[in-house]
């Protein structure tokens, strides 16, 4: 029983390991469903599976070994879209993770997981005024060039979110100093207020200037000079458009993303069972979401972020132990505001900007 708790992956049972059996169908799965795409002509492919294989299914895409069972959250009717965007990068791209009917952090939500001894919500901050200009937030408010402020469609789904995170047991919201951040976070603290007392604060570590990282090497060095077209794909902040890295996660920003990480743990551990809720921008969204589940910092291509979304960290075993994730770039309580999942036309367009960025 403890080894199947504790470590499931090393678990056997009548000379099997079940984890590592799961691993492989899902592979196989893999190469049978891509094919039967292929043959047919087909884009788009809706797979209906149980948890552990749509769990299996997501970790093989991402190259992620056995150890991450139990770790990618998949409820009963949650939703996850996975883009194979191609390319001889083969890259891969997690659309959505976990879309559930009820909202991730809901009182009453699925039962899926273990108990959470502390909760950390990443809220990627509402769209900016800089949404419906040719490279948008790609050229501002990611680079650190401009502090754009909510657009009106953001201020909408600034209030959506903070409806999403009403009545959930929020005790603290930590917000980057930067407007659209502040922004949403007062729209947060609003309605969170609402459950009871709730702290709100400026955090400098849930913004990095990559405008100035490095001296200009936004990047790093193996990928060249600082530039919103080497860094971000689309608009980022738009209600329309994804955002998404173009390349790893720079060595300062992934640095960052660690000291973020530590405080954001730290700000869980005296919450306790409440939550805690940091307003960020893209680039830290998806370096702390990789940083907190292990993951290198090439693996900030394969996460996609989208304005007013909310990725959910759990941790069963306490602050100091590993974290699953519950939900990520989830977006349906933000209703006619979200944006839409990948077309296929985008993903084509995706793996060209990645093909170019390697």
């Amino acid at each position: 029983y403890n080894k199947w708790k504790n470590e499931a992956e090393n678990f056997e049972i009548d000379g099997h390991f079940p984890v590592r059996e799961l691993w492989a169908r899902a592979a196989a799965a893999w190469d049978e469903i891509l094919a039967d795409a292929r043959g047919r002509g087909a884009r788009s492919v809706l797979v209906v599976a149980h948890n552990a294989v749509i769990q299996a299914l997501v970790a093989d895409a991402l190259k992620l070994d056995e150890c991450y069972f139990r770790r990618l959250l998949q409820s009963n009717c949650g939703v996850t879209v996975v883009d194979f965007v191609g390319g001889s990068s083969g890259g891969v791209r997690v659309d959505r993770l976990n879309q559930t009917p009820a909202p991730p952090i809901a009182r009453v939500a699925s039962g899926a997981g273990r108990k959470a001894l502390g909760r950390v919500v990443l809220c990627q901050h509402a769209a900016t005024t800089l949404s419906q200009c040719g490279r948008g937030d790609a050229g501002g408010v990611l680079l650190g060039a401009l502090d754009a402020r909510l657009s009106e469609a953001g201020r909408a789904q600034a209030q959506a979110l903070g409806a999403a995170l009403a009545d959930v047991g929020v005790a603290k919201v930590l917000m980057s100093p930067r407007m659209a951040a502040r922004e949403t976070a007062a729209a947060i603290a609003v309605e969170a207020v609402q459950g009871g007392k709730v702290e709100l604060a400026e955090a400098p570590s849930l913004f990095f200037d990559m405008a100035h990282a490095g001296n200009g090497d936004v990047v790093g060095g193996a990928h060249g000079p600082a530039n919103p077209v080497d860094f971000a794909l689309a608009s980022l902040g738009s209600i329309d458009k994804p955002a998404q890295l173009s390349a790893p996660a720079s060595p300062q920003l992934w640095e960052a993303a660690g000291e973020a990480y530590h405080e954001l743990r730290a700000a869980a551990a005296a919450a306790g069972e409440s939550v805690v809720v940091a307003v960020t921008h893209p680039a830290l969204t998806v370096a702390l979401t990789c940083r907190a589940l292990g993951l290198p910092p090439a693996a900030a291509t394969a996460m996609r972020v989208d304005a007013g979304s909310m990725t959910v960290l759990d941790f069963p075993d306490g602050v100091e132990g590993t974290p699953v994730l519950r939900a990520h770039n989830y977006t349906a309580h933000l209703g006619s505001w979200a944006v839409p999942v990948t077309r296929v036309e985008e993903v084509a367009d995706a793996a060209s900007e990645l093909e170019n960025a390697y």
